[in-house]
């Protein structure tokens, strides 16, 4: 094992890559009584063109397969998952993004155990015709759940609004009819491509014996036979069209107007510390410009254009970007314009500001690190980008002022937005 120090922030790292490709980080935690697991693959709902382990040719795969293949993952030949974790006092969950699909738990107790389940359920799928049928029902009641959730409704919106021609545009659950089209075969192809131990990452923090958990995991992989590892070779690039400026008014059962406005970021950097750098500048931008001490977020609060909803984020990965800005109001065409108002101005870009907020986003950032559940998530979120998520503070640290003034310049002067607003019936 490769022992990882980050002194500073007296956290130490535990690395091995296995001979099948998984990389595996543990992080000993025993002044905590729990420990927290996840196990990720660099699989999302963007990945649906792509060409198949051991193909010849590129294959597009109906939208919603790699959240189909996330519920379908549990069901197993002799029973359920969750009953196995549920009775070892564990609780299991998984989620699927855009660009990630992880399973996960949190025990207490007979932790190694539940590692071999965790990894002996997501390594042996069980897909039947039958079965496949059976959850498209199921995930058709999800899609229609979400479709009268205003805030769901309002979100997709504006992503459609900004990637019209990319896969980020679409529905992490696909549509009622993609979901209909998906048989046994989509999801094995994705499977056997995205779910192979050399594109997974497994990170287990908190309360175990460092050799022991090792050893689990080790044997448990060497008992396994897989394919030897390959590049995946995926179709799917960064966005980088332009769009043009649009709203979108929808009108459903809700008491105050929902608006989402977000920037498409268009400016394609491949190397992950680049692209954190600009992250966090832009996340800098946002925070001088519209925290609730910036004269912006005043004014507008004063006007009774925005509440206490009023939020920014900043969303930059390796294939898409936006920065987007969301809240309820009574006065969207005022919201939309302070905003406007805002992006022109440069005089809230000030020095002594950004150093507040570098000290105070540094600070929050050490207090998740109480949190288990925040470390084994991000720290495979970040691992797949080659980057320690104990690094964050020195990024975080090197932004510099001329750093947020070319974000300004490069994504404020001249937006372009993309607009959803839920209006009242």
């Amino acid at each position: 094992m490769e022992r990882l120090e980050y002194t500073q922030l007296k956290e130490t790292v535990y690395f091995k890559k296995l001979s099948n490709g998984l990389r595996v980080y543990l992080i000993p935690k025993p002044e905590f009584n729990k420990t927290f697991a996840t196990f990720t693959t660099a699989y999302g709902a963007i990945n649906s063109q792509f060409t198949p382990r051991n193909g010849e040719h590129e294959v597009t795969v109906p939208h919603g397969v790699a959240h189909f293949l996330e519920h379908k993952m549990f069901e197993q030949v002799d029973g359920d998952v969750f009953l196995e974790f549920s009775q070892r006092g564990a609780s299991a969950n998984a989620y699927t993004s855009l660009d990630e699909t992880c399973y996960l738990f949190s025990a207490t107790d007979a932790v190694y155990e539940n590692i071999e389940t965790l990894l002996n359920f997501v390594q042996d799928p069980y897909f039947t015709d039958e079965n496949v049928e059976k959850e498209k029902g199921i995930i058709e009641q999800e899609i229609k759940m979400y479709a009268d959730n205003p805030s769901s409704v309002s979100y997709q919106k504006m992503m459609k609004l900004l990637f019209p021609n990319h896969p980020a545009g679409i529905d992490v659950a696909g549509s009622v009819e993609s979901v209909h089209a998906i048989t046994k075969e989509d999801l094995y192809t994705c499977y056997n491509t995205f779910y192979h131990p050399s594109n997974m990452i497994l990170v287990v923090a908190g309360n175990f014996e460092l050799e022991t958990m090792m050893a689990t995991i080790e044997k448990n992989q060497n008992d396994k036979v897989f394919d030897e590892n390959q590049t995946i070779v995926q179709h799917t690039v960064f966005d980088t069209s332009e769009i043009v400026e649009r709203i979108e008014r929808i009108k459903m059962d809700v008491a105050m107007s929902k608006v989402r406005a977000a920037i498409k970021i268009t400016k394609d950097i491949q190397d992950p510390i680049a692209r954190l750098k600009q992250d966090f500048a832009l996340q800098f931008l946002c925070e001088l410009a519209f925290s609730n001490t910036s004269d912006a977020y005043e004014r507008m609060m004063a006007d009774e254009v925005i509440n206490n909803s009023f939020g920014t984020l900043v969303n930059y990965t390796e294939q898409y970007g936006y920065i987007l800005f969301a809240g309820d109001t009574n006065k969207v065409d005022d919201f939309i314009s302070e905003l406007k108002r805002t992006f022109i101005d440069r005089s809230y870009i000030q020095a002594e500001q950004l150093e507040q907020i570098k000290k105070r986003m540094t600070g929050e950032f050490l207090m998740a690190l109480n949190s288990l559940e925040f470390v084994a998530n991000d720290y495979a979120e970040y691992a797949f980008m080659g980057v320690s998520l104990f690094e964050l503070p020195d990024i975080i640290r090197d932004i510099t002022i001329s750093d947020v003034i070319e974000a300004h310049k490069t994504f404020f002067a001249n937006a372009q937005l993309a607009i959803s607003v839920i209006e009242p019936k």
